[in-house]
């Protein structure tokens, strides 16, 4: 990913709200320039479209699931608690910016463009790679059981951290999300330890 300017910064700050108020099709170049108090011709200064700025913002997050990832690939730290920090990582960065999570789990607005489905589709399968690696390594050094599949365990895990994360959503994230994070994880721990 480039390096953003600070303009485009906050115009993808703006874009992520804007689509966390009003939907994908409250996203438009006209409402993001009134919303930000420019002309629209300010606003294609920095992004030649609306799919511009989208693809701006699935590219951020992915920078940052990349960080953290390449963070916890370089810590020693046992598979279990690997797996617990990377989930408060993310129940964090939500936390901080609870209006991504309307882009970030919104499958509808990337169905018709196959360029961001591509990029957020890399994105869960990183995610899903890092997990079953990481499983498969705790296996290996006895830290998680043997008897269950890597890749069915961390599709299991993100399917839940997801579903977790859209009720917090839909409960106006009036509980914390790090707090259900951490009992998810807690529960995971419990059913991934050796017997």
């Amino acid at each position: 990913m480039s390096t953003l300017t600070k303009r485009q910064e906050e115009i993808i700050w703006s874009a992520i709200s804007l689509i966390d108020e009003k939907g994908i099709q409250g996203l438009t170049i006209k409402n993001l320039a009134a919303r930000m108090k420019f002309t629209e011709a300010a606003i294609y200064r920095h992004f030649n479209s609306k799919a511009n700025i989208l693809t701006a913002i699935i590219e951020l997050f992915k920078a940052q699931t990349t960080q953290i990832i390449n963070e916890k690939e370089q810590s020693h730290e046992e598979s279990i608690s690997q797996l617990k920090n990377i989930f408060l990582r993310y129940s964090g960065i939500f936390s901080e910016n609870p209006a991504i999570v309307s882009v970030i789990f919104a499958e509808e607005i990337f169905q018709n463009e196959t360029s961001l489905k591509e990029k957020l589709t890399e994105i869960i399968e990183t995610n899903e790679q890092y997990f079953s690696r990481l499983i498969l390594q705790g296996q290996k050094a006895g830290e998680i059981r043997n008897d269950i599949d890597p890749i069915i365990a961390a599709t299991n895990l993100l399917g839940s951290f997801r579903l977790t994360v859209k009720k917090w959503k839909l409960n106006g994230f009036r509980y914390s999300l790090k707090d259900e994070t951490v009992r998810l994880t807690e529960y995971f721990s419990t059913i991934l330890h050796p017997l």
